[in-house]
């Protein structure tokens, strides 16, 4: 069972950290390099919104389960999100060459801020489940 409250919650900080990572990156493309925007980049926020999303979504939803069918089921999804996510930055890559840099910066901040709000927030809710 999903906790609707937990998700609740997250979906509003994950709203409030990427508004707050999405005025930072309009204003660096508007009044300081304006040069290197590109038009992809709200489906790169849009993206990242939904896989940390539905990565907390999967991971509440299997907290519950043995330690062994946890982790192979936790590695599993890793493994998929990871490669996902570098078979989309090659992509990109590969067709629009000619904004590699931007993309990346953009792509690793929201790929290591996704990661350490999804581990911040589920590691918060074992030890909510499980206190010491």
């Amino acid at each position: 069972m999903i906790d609707n409250n937990l998700l609740k919650r997250f979906y509003r900080q994950s709203i409030i950290i990427f508004l707050i990572l999405g005025t930072i990156c309009a204003i660096t493309f508007i009044w300081i390099v304006p040069q290197f925007y590109f038009n992809a980049v709200p489906f790169i926020f849009f993206y990242f919104f939904l896989l940390g999303y539905f990565t907390f979504k999967f991971l509440i939803k299997i907290h519950n389960l043995p330690t062994q069918q946890f982790t192979k089921k936790f590695m599993v999804f890793s493994y998929i999100k990871f490669f996902g996510s570098i078979i989309i930055a090659f992509l990109f890559l590969y067709f629009f060459p000619s904004h590699q840099i931007p993309f990346l910066v953009i792509f690793i901040i929201l790929y290591f801020t996704t990661l350490i709000q999804g581990v911040r927030n589920f590691l918060r809710v074992l030890n909510q489940r499980n206190p010491k």
